[in-house]
């Protein structure tokens, strides 16, 4: 992202990390889910739509190991919460 220097470099980025999360998340990959979260939470923080990472979001939240919320489970789980709102996926 850094290396970018423009909107359009910058946007092919994002959409080839959006489709590897997406392959990730399909091979159910839990090695690196808090990993993979984090990068969904950087590209919806940029403003980019990350709908596809909503249930395995869920599923890192709902991890009751300390381990699946490494390295820090407070501000990952809150950042999380606020994305899931912010997506309007509880509007009905």
């Amino acid at each position: 992202m850094r290396q970018c220097k423009t909107a359009a470099e910058e946007r092919n980025v994002i959409a080839k990390e959006s489709a590897a999360l997406r392959n990730a998340f399909r091979n159910q990959d839990q090695s690196y889910r808090h990993r993979n979260v984090a990068k969904l939470m950087f590209i919806h923080m940029l403003g980019y739509p990350t709908h596809f990472g909503q249930m395995e979001t869920l599923k890192l939240i709902a991890a009751g190991g300390f381990p699946d919320k490494v390295p820090h489970p407070l501000p990952v789980t809150t950042v999380c919460m606020t994305m899931l709102f912010r997506e309007g996926c509880l509007d009905p």
